[in-house]
């Protein structure tokens, strides 16, 4: 090919490489607009301490490897704490950031500071646990709606061999995170036959109180089926080895986090309600990711991460999963849940 004929042809080479640079996949086929500069993200996890943040810090790093143009930190407190995740998300308003991920503790502290943040045009996404009515760009994670109905579900697997009767723990209606595991539990009640409702315990969502409560309902009531705590209030008052019930009392909860396995493993909770936690933090940076270069909006505000019944039986594969999530590995194969009731 002589010389003159290179010059003509290369300018159309270098036109196709272009094209073809920018091509790349998502869901539908549709082409994403060709990235020119670095996309900046950060990620808020529940705190250092907890088994959540091992899995939040690997699936950003896998998440940037497979993302060029993306930079991506993660922060969290050293110990739960929602004033301490106030101050977190409050910090960000003097960086320079594109947008911004977080987990939060607790939803009613974090309501305001994420509608601010919005409203100044930073993209937030909620991840694990949703911030109902706030102006969240997304959301990505379990329904709970579905987590309470869920909790039915196992309860009366549960009860296959004991008395059929539920006492519920719920967090109170004023408040439409908690509320909606609460509706989703009576529905998913009302469509079973066979089990009686004794009590309905509020607890407001406060740890300290929770305690207090549960133990003088148990008192009252030392020959109920199980408990159902629609999330892990209880709990977060009492050291990892401090009995809440009485020898025999057991409950089914409505939270996933291996800090609770050895409760299941010694029988004191009998199922757990969890969801593929790698998935949420994952589908969260992309849902970032895509609010950054698409400011129409044109993608669903919601990714919903199914929930599952974890018992005894199916606590190997669970547990193997986590530790996989923690390494920030693909997730192994999940066990199929038995499908009778």
């Amino acid at each position: 090919m002589s010389r003159t004929a290179w010059i003509e042809i290369r300018p159309l080479l270098i036109a196709a490489l272009f094209l073809l640079g920018a091509v790349g996949c998502r869901p539908g086929g549709e082409r994403p607009p060709r990235r020119d500069r670095i996309v900046r993200i950060v990620v808020i996890g529940e705190a250092e301490d907890e088994p959540t943040w091992a899995v939040v810090q690997a699936t950003a790093a896998a998440f940037v490897r497979n993302n060029p143009l993306t930079h991506v930190v993660t922060r969290a407190p050293r110990t739960a704490s929602p004033s301490a995740q106030q101050d977190l998300l409050r910090a960000l308003e003097q960086e320079e950031i594109d947008a911004a991920c977080i987990h939060p503790i607790d939803s009613a502290s974090l309501r305001e500071m994420i509608d601010v943040l919005s409203q100044r045009g930073l993209p937030i996404v909620v991840f694990g646990r949703d911030v109902h009515t706030s102006k969240r760009g997304s959301y990505c994670g379990p329904s709970d709606f579905e987590i309470g109905q869920k909790s039915v579900e196992a309860a009366i697997r549960v009860l296959a061999h004991r008395a059929k009767s539920i006492i519920l723990l719920h967090g109170g209606l004023d408040l439409e995170d908690r509320s909606k595991r609460y509706y989703g539990f009576k529905q998913g009640l009302s469509q079973t036959t066979g089990v009686t409702l004794l009590r309905e315990v509020d607890c407001q969502g406060d740890p300290f109180t929770s305690v207090r409560l549960v133990r003088i309902e148990s008192r009252r009531y030392p020959r109920a089926g199980c408990w159902v705590f629609l999330d892990d209030w209880p709990l977060r008052a009492l050291r990892d080895d401090e009995p809440l019930l009485s020898l025999g009392a057991t409950f089914v909860l409505c939270h996933g986090s291996p800090r609770y396995f050895e409760r299941l493993r010694d029988g004191e909770v009998q199922a757990m309600i969890g969801y593929d936690y790698q998935k949420a933090v994952s589908e969260s940076l992309l849902a970032a990711m895509r609010m950054v270069e698409d400011r129409t909006g044109g993608f669903s505000p919601v990714v919903d991460v199914p929930v599952e019944i974890v018992t005894a039986e199916q606590l190997p594969d669970y547990e193997a999963r986590w530790k996989a999530w923690q390494r920030g590995e693909p997730s192994p194969q999940r066990q199929t849940e038995p499908s009778g009731k």
